[in-house]
């Protein structure tokens, strides 16, 4: 079995041993290091070249699947300050495999990883219960995911202010310029949900004023939100939501790359927001729509199991 513990410097040193790599490989993220002789001593002694500078013939393999791998499935969880990185990369016939985990400042090599344990570790993280909160289920345009995110943002704001100042909370309704400032002036933090469908989307979207309000008047329509002398305000689902998620505790995404029966690329995955063990947000986006889904912990976790399986690339 392979397993070796590198800081960055190393993976930078490995890069430039390995040499070539396809599009889909982790060891794209890093730089390229030449060797020092103190740099070239400890490859040797590790067993990854001998001294000509050569991979070794027995890890010829799995350095294969590192730097070309056929598909791979990526695993991020990010909790408080801390953010953990898991990627498994396959050969081609699923059945080889090198898993990569990327902690505060070490990156580690397994050959021998264990995806039951991968799964116990993130059930460390998220916790496993099989009821929640909130049922929640809804598919948006991404422009109706952003408004829906930002309304979510500005009445979990309100309740915790609620909250802190030790007055009464009612529902809020909320004007159409206080949504335009919301939609465009979230911080880069996890705690706002506007920033996190960014982050889904690939994109941050900016909306005209024009357009926002013909975002509202759909999500008016049907019945995320109502409107009143030109002020909005959550429906029932997405107060008792907000309520539930004042404070985002975890991050977790998930996402898989390989190849289909043509040889074109594909990929697929998601992202989930938690604020407890019962309060689960997934957030899946297909590149036209974006679902909202409340899901229970325990539906997380068998999510995680599938996509580590590859089911995308066995059917």
């Amino acid at each position: 079995m392979l397993k070796y513990v590198f800081s960055q410097e190393q993976m930078e040193c490995l890069n430039h041993i390995i040499g070539e790599k396809n599009d889909i490989s982790l060891l794209n993220n890093f730089a390229t290091k030449e060797l020092s002789d103190t740099d070239k001593e400890f490859f040797v002694e590790k067993g990854i070249i001998n001294s000509d500078g050569m991979i070794q013939d027995d890890i010829k393999e799995s350095v294969e699947i590192l730097s070309k791998p056929a598909s791979l499935v990526k695993l991020m969880f990010t909790g408080g300050i801390n953010k953990y990185e898991h990627t498994i990369c396959y050969d081609k016939s699923l059945k080889k495999k090198i898993s990569f985990t990327s902690g505060m400042d070490y990156f580690t090599l397994d050959n021998g990883t264990n995806d039951t344990d991968v799964l116990a570790l993130f059930e460390d993280f998220v916790g496993k219960s099989s009821m929640k909160s909130v049922s929640f289920y809804q598919k948006l345009s991404s422009q109706e995911a952003l408004v829906t995110a930002a309304l979510l943002d500005m009445e979990r704001r309100t309740i915790l202010r609620a909250f802190v100042d030790e007055l009464p909370y009612t529902n809020n309704r909320y004007s159409f310029n206080m949504i335009w400032r919301m939609v465009h002036s979230s911080n880069a933090s996890i705690q706002w949900f506007v920033y996190c469908i960014g982050e889904v989307l690939g994109e941050h979207l900016t909306l005209k004023q024009d357009h926002l309000k013909k975002v509202l008047e759909q999500l008016v329509e049907i019945g995320l939100i109502s409107e009143h002398d030109g002020q909005y305000q959550l429906s029932d689902s997405l107060s008792q939501l907000s309520n539930r998620m004042i404070v985002i505790d975890n991050v977790l995404s998930v996402e898989t790359i390989g190849t289909d029966k043509e040889d074109k690329q594909v990929s697929s995955g998601f992202t989930c927001l938690q604020s407890g063990i019962h309060d689960l947000l997934r957030i899946d986006y297909d590149g036209t729509d974006v679902v909202f889904e409340t899901i229970s912990s325990a539906l997380l976790l068998e999510n995680i199991e599938r996509f580590m399986k590859m089911e995308a690339f066995t059917n």
